[in-house]
């Protein structure tokens, strides 16, 4: 079950990173993945919540990998939340390296 939650609040990061909506809102724990994250390569975001603080965002990608690989994901890297949305330079160069990754998906 914690797999699973984490996967919801990391999986399906396309959408502009200062969005107000977020993917994971449109997710249900009996919903299916999309059909798009089972045919691409996928970059994760990890996000734990700060009661979490014994468990590095690292461990818990290395952690969540396999469970996403068993499920038919293609991840390809992960990077956590708070080091993607930690001022606009960090926005802007994630962009780009997201937007460049999508390109070459």
């Amino acid at each position: 079950m914690r797999h699973l939650f984490l996967l919801l609040l990391v999986v399906g990061f396309y959408g502009p990173l200062g969005a107000q909506s977020s993917p994971v809102a449109q997710l249900s724990l009996n919903q299916q993945l999309p059909a798009e994250l089972l045919k691409s390569r996928s970059v994760v975001i990890v996000d734990l919540p700060a009661t979490s603080k014994k468990v590095s965002w690292e461990a818990t990608a290395k952690e969540l990998h396999q469970g996403l690989r068993n499920m038919g994901v293609d991840p390809v890297a992960y990077y956590e939340l708070g080091n993607v949305r930690s001022g606009p330079d960090a926005i802007k160069g994630f962009s780009g390296i997201f937007n460049s990754a999508k390109s070459r998906m």
